[in-house]
C-alpha cells in the first residue's frame, strides 16, 4: 500500500502507520477479502474464531462455505448486483459456523479499485447476535401479549364451528336410524361438517404459525392474498362480537411477496386489532383493506373510521414503548416491531397524514407470478 504526498487515510500517511490501521481492524471486526469471482483470499483470526473454521479450510472457499440458507438467493443476487458496479453494500447476514450454529453480522462489502477497476472485495463485519436475539425475545414476548389479548376471541371462533360440528353429527344420526333414505341430507349434513373442520383447521395453522419462533426461518415466495387472509383468521370473531364490518379488495392476481409469512402477518394482525379497539365506542364501525401497484412494489392501505390520531402522538405513533391506549390496555411496542418486520422485508409503513381516516400504508416489493427456485 503506497500513498503520495497529499494521500491520508485518517491522518496515516505511511505504510507503517496502515499497518497499524490494519491491526486495530483486525482487533474489532470480522475481515475477509475475496477476489472479484467471490473466492476468499485473505481471511482474519476473528474470522475464523467466530466461524470455527482454520484458515486454510477457508482460503480458496466462496462464503457459501457459512451460508446459513437464512436468505432467499435474490438477497445475494441485490448484493453482487450492487457490488459489481463499484458500490459499498450493507446488510445484516445470518451465517453458520463450522458446527451448524448461526449467528448474525453487520456486514459492509467495499469493492476494492486498482486502475479504475474492480480487483477485490474487502468484507468488514461485526458480530450483533446478541442484539438479534434481542430484538427476537422482544417480537416474541409481543406476539404472545398479542396472543393472550385474542385468546378469547380465538376460543369463541373455534367454539361456534364445534357447536355446529356436533349438531350436524347429530342431525345424520337420526337421518341414519329414522330416514334412512333420505341421502340429499346425509349428503348436505356432510358437507357441514367437512367445511367446518377446514375452518376450524385453517384457524388452528394460522395460530401455530404466529406463535411459533421464525428467526431462523428463511423467507418464502407467498401469496399476498395468503397473508392477509391468514391475520383476518385470527381476529374475525373479534372484529365480529364488535360489529366491524371489513372491506377487502380483491387482492390483484399473481402477487407474491418474499417474506416470513408469520411475521407479515402478525403486522396486519396488530394493526387490525388495534383498529377493533379505536372502533370500540362508535356505533358505525369499518376496517377497509386497498391495494395499489406502483412499478415493482405494492402498497397496502388500511384504514378505519375511528377518531383520527391526535397530531402531537404521530410523530411518536412508531416509538417504543409509545401508546394511546389506557394504562394496561398497550404495550407500544405493536406498531414499532411492525415497522421493524416491513423495513426487514425491505418495505416501508407509514401513518398517512393526508386522509380523513386513520390510514396506514405498507409497501413491499411483489413479483408477478412465482417461479420455483
Amino acid at each position: 500500500m503506497h500513498f503520495s504526498n497529499h494521500e491520508q487515510i485518517y491522518g496515516f500517511t505511511n505504510e507503517l502507520d496502515a499497518k497499524e490501521l490494519k491491526y486495530a481492524l483486525d482487533q474489532s471486526s470480522i475481515v475477509a477479502k475475496t477476489n472479484k469471482q467471490g473466492i476468499i483470499t485473505e481471511v482474519n483470526d476473528k474470522f475464523c474464531e467466530i466461524s470455527g473454521y482454520l484458515r486454510h479450510e477457508l482460503i480458496g472457499q466462496t462464503h457459501q462455505i457459512i451460508n446459513s440458507g437464512h436468505h432467499h438467493k435474490s438477497f445475494f443476487q441485490q448484493m453482487w448486483s450492487t457490488i459489481s458496479t463499484g458500490t459499498v453494500w450493507r446488510n445484516d447476514i445470518c451465517n453458520r459456523k463450522k458446527n451448524g450454529e448461526l449467528y448474525w453480522v453487520d456486514t459492509t462489502i467495499v469493492p476494492i479499485h486498482t486502475h479504475g477497476e474492480i480487483q477485490s472485495y474487502l468484507a468488514i463485519r461485526n458480530d450483533i447476535t446478541d442484539k438479534k436475539n434481542a430484538e427476537t425475545a422482544l417480537f416474541t414476548s409481543k406476539k404472545l401479549a398479542s396472543l393472550g389479548e385474542m385468546a378469547g376471541g380465538i376460543a369463541h371462533e373455534i367454539k361456534n364451528p364445534l357447536a355446529i360440528i356436533k349438531e350436524s353429527a347429530e342431525l345424520l344420526n337420526h337421518i341414519i336410524t329414522k330416514k334412512p333414505n333420505e341421502i340429499h341430507l346425509t349428503q348436505k349434513y356432510c358437507d357441514n361438517i367437512s367445511h367446518t373442520v377446514d375452518r376450524v383447521d385453517t384457524i388452528i395453522k394460522s395460530l401455530s404459525a404466529l406463535s411459533r419462533n421464525t428467526k431462523n426461518d428463511p423467507y418464502d415466495i407467498i401469496p399476498l392474498a395468503s397473508i392477509i387472509e391468514s391475520a383476518l383468521n385470527l381476529c374475525q370473531a373479534k372484529l365480529k362480537d364488535n360489529n366491524v364490518l371489513v372491506h377487502v379488495d380483491t387482492v390483484p392476481n399473481n402477487v407474491y411477496i418474499e417474506a416470513r409469512e408469520s411475521e407479515l402477518a402478525q403486522v396486519f394482525l396488530n394493526i387490525f386489532c388495534n383498529a377493533n379497539d379505536a372502533l370500540a365506542s362508535l356505533e358505525k364501525k369499518e376496517i377497509h383493506i386497498k391495494y395499489e401497484k406502483n412499478n415493482n412494489s405494492i402498497t397496502i392501505y388500511i384504514s378505519n373510521n375511528g377518531p383520527p390520531i391526535l397530531s402531537e402522538h404521530r410523530d411518536k405513533i412508531f416509538e417504543p414503548f409509545f401508546t394511546t391506549k389506557d394504562v394496561g390496555k398497550g404495550t407500544g411496542l405493536g406498531l414499532s416491531l411492525s415497522k421493524k418486520i416491513i423495513e426487514a422485508h425491505k418495505g416501508r409503513m407509514q401513518l398517512l397524514n393526508n386522509t380523513l381516516q386513520t390510514t396506514f400504508s405498507i409497501s413491499l416489493p411483489y413479483q408477478e407470478k412465482f417461479h420455483e427456485q
